[in-house]
């Protein structure tokens, strides 16, 4: 698997290679390159690492959706948790080139990939402080009642990159609103939680006396984001696999047509709610 990108790229293409042992029974292993930023991240990664350097230069290269449409084509049946596949369905290794993050076929196995990538300890109860020092800065001394949202705001070098290869601006403050006024009639005692690479653009426009700034380091930011009960993404990896790694309801920007856009957005299961972002 191909190991470049960011954080959320990297966890994102971790997890779709995970899919695909889990999915249909193939070998598979992560580059040393993958595997070293997320162990600073988690207590154990459960796929192998190696460091072949033919990989990327002699094995056939791929990208993930060719390669899950040939290993479906090629597999008789999906292997069951305790099933084994009916043969074996590659003949030769493989590459995957890009950087896979399919939201789709990864959210059936939410459940099991919150169990498998499970924060350190000390990123945690950092987060967790984090989240403390929020809700106390709010007037509120007490948990018991809350229902916690956390937020992620991604603007800086996504505001460039949304415009000229989707089209889109960056969101504004309509659609914070729209996120919040569906959790606060949604759920009892809501307080958002925000963390944000444009935290001034956020104290201009989100705080409110039930919206409070909590943003901190990169690792610390993805911890508490998977900590919340609900989640409001914006766009990007890291927004995304922070909220898959949470529980609850994942309120996304909708745009008919423009990325990002998620299948199933009516499932009760996958727990997807798209707010307009116009």
């Amino acid at each position: 698997m191909n190991f470049g990108g960011r954080t959320g790229n990297k966890i994102c293409q971790y997890m779709s290679l995970s899919l695909l042992r889990k999915v249909f029974g193939v070998r598979v292993s992560m580059l040393s390159s993958m595997q070293k930023p997320l162990e600073h991240l988690f207590i154990k990664l459960d796929l192998p690492g190696e460091n072949p350097k033919c990989f990327p230069r002699y094995t056939k290269q791929l990208n993930f959706s060719v390669l899950y449409r040939k290993l479906v084509a090629e597999s008789h049946e999906l292997v069951l948790p305790d099933a084994q596949p009916t043969h074996y369905p590659l003949n030769e290794s493989v590459y995957v080139s890009d950087y896979p993050c399919p939201p789709d076929i990864l959210f059936p196995l939410r459940d099991q990939f919150r169990q498998e990538l499970v924060f350190k300890k000390e990123l945690t109860d950092k987060a967790r402080q984090k989240i403390a020092e929020g809700i106390k800065a709010l007037g509120i001394y007490t948990n018991k009642n809350i229902t916690k949202v956390t937020v992620h705001v991604r603007r800086t070098d996504y505001i460039e990159h949304i415009k000229s290869r989707y089209q889109l601006t960056p969101l504004d403050k309509l659609y914070f609103q729209r996120a919040f006024d569906f959790f606060r009639k949604k759920v009892p005692y809501p307080v958002f939680l925000v963390t944000s690479d444009d935290p001034k653009w956020c104290k201009e426009n989100l705080i409110d006396k039930d919206v409070a700034f909590v943003g901190s380091s990169m690792e610390v930011d993805l911890t508490l984001l998977s900590l919340g009960d609900h989640h409001i993404i914006t766009y990007g990896t890291f927004s995304f696999v922070s909220s898959f790694l949470g529980r609850g309801i994942i309120v996304y920007p909708y745009n008919e047509n423009k990325w990002p856009f998620f299948s199933c957005t009516d499932s009760k299961i996958f727990q997807l709610q798209p707010i307009p972002r116009d």
